[in-house]
């Protein structure tokens, strides 16, 4: 078979205030079937969500992606970030270097979620772009958006640049293709999925899969989290079908049907746990908590501990220190990995600390057999200032007063 003409292609590789991530999109139009697919390369703390919003006076039913955002996820907000509609329209965002967006028509400010709205209203890349055209949206200064339709138009736009497919096909990654020289140039998965659509022999919803395997990141090291591909998903915008794949497990797919899927009406979902399958297993009860028993407040101690899970799924852990606080989901962990923790108490008194895991479809293990904690000393408590001297001065005199006070 030779080479399908009419491919439009783009690769999204995002980097925000010093934390990478990064989407990878791609449609072909051939024989009046539109087929696109995109990864989703971010951070599991950013808890995805599958939401399936149905047809209503308000807009088009859509299927949409919401993940917590900006970075470090603190903020409880989710963020649209991509998805499709019944009409057959598809989007996606991805972040760029920072670049100047003017208004010199005096256009009218758009300050809500211009990608929101363009996914209820519109139905074509053609009314994405009047939608584009009509206002000033200052935010597009740092992202850029990327749109098909199932009669295989696409467009990407950049914020005052507007870029149409030109030839068999567009490969754009987080890079401005009107300012290349701004920056994230060249990029590996650029140039990956170019050579893989020069020389594309199947026009298949299996090949653009592969495409995603091919460009997929996976446990990443970054400063303050791991970057994976979180989801990905491919689509038949002609027939109004989706295939969704989780934490670049390519064997696992999630069929979801427009419009039959807006039957049940709306409704959204942890990500994860639409993976969730009858042969998983929950987590094992982590190991004892290992680390110091006693000691005086106000001052950091370290506790470790191991947990495993059967079926090698990574583990996030979160302890719950016995005085009101806890750590929060800290991760990820391989089973069998030593996950380590640091804490320090503020008040005299007995605690009880204890840990648990889950598995990155969410599924938690049972609670730890607690450790008890005592901190009976303060190490900020005043001492007679001649005491404090002739202890500093004579350390090893009163060994048994040393071990009264502390010291």
């Amino acid at each position: 078979m030779k080479k399908i003409s009419c491919i439009c292609v783009v690769l999204l590789l995002l980097s925000v205030s010093g934390s990478a991530v990064a989407c990878t999109g791609f449609m072909s139009y051939h024989n009046g079937t539109t087929l696109v697919g995109n990864n989703e390369d971010l951070s599991l703390f950013t808890e995805p969500r599958l939401t399936i919003i149905p047809p209503s006076a308000d807009g088009y039913g859509r299927v949409v992606f919401y993940c917590k955002w900006p970075f470090p996820f603190d903020t409880g907000s989710y963020t649209i970030f991509g998805g499709m509609n019944d009409q057959g329209l598809f989007f996606d965002i991805y972040s760029t270097p920072h670049h100047t967006i003017t208004n010199p028509s005096n256009k009218p400010t758009y300050t809500q979620d211009i990608f929101a709205y363009c996914i209820r209203t519109c139905a074509t890349v053609d009314e994405v772009v009047a939608v584009f055209n009509r206002y000033y949206v200052p935010y597009m200064d740092e992202i850029q958006g990327f749109f098909v339709d199932k009669a295989g138009h696409s467009v990407i736009i950049e914020g005052n640049e507007i870029i149409y497919k030109q030839g068999d096909f567009q490969v754009v990654t987080n890079f401005l293709q009107s300012q290349p020289e701004l920056g994230e140039y060249p990029c590996w998965r650029y140039e990956t999925a170019t050579d893989m659509l020069e020389h594309m022999t199947e026009f298949s919803l299996d090949y653009f899969k592969e495409i995603c395997d091919a460009v997929h990141f996976e446990e990443v090291p970054l400063s303050t989290f791991m970057l994976d591909t979180i989801y990905s998903y491919t689509c038949d915008l002609t027939n109004g079908s989706m295939y969704l794949y989780f934490f670049h497990n390519y064997t696992h797919v999630m069929e979801i049907k427009l419009p039959e899927i807006f039957d049940s009406g709306y409704q959204q979902y942890e990500l994860p746990s639409l993976f969730i399958t009858n042969t998983s297993h929950m987590p094992n009860k982590p190991e004892g908590i290992t680390g110091q028993a006693s000691g005086r407040i106000n001052q950091e101690y370290e506790y470790s501990t191991i947990g495993t899970d059967d079926d090698n799924d990574l583990l996030f852990y979160y302890s719950d220190w016995g005085d009101g606080t806890n750590s929060g989901w800290i991760g990820y962990y391989h089973s069998g990995e030593t996950c380590t923790a640091f804490h320090e108490w503020s008040e005299q008194g007995t605690y009880k600390i204890k840990v648990k895991t889950k598995d990155i479809y969410g599924q938690e293990s049972n609670w730890s057999d607690p450790l008890p904690i005592t901190m009976p000393y303060s190490s900020n408590r005043p001492l007679p200032q001649l005491l404090m001297l002739f202890l500093e001065r004579f350390p090893y005199a009163f060994p048994l007063l040393l071990q009264l006070i502390d010291y």
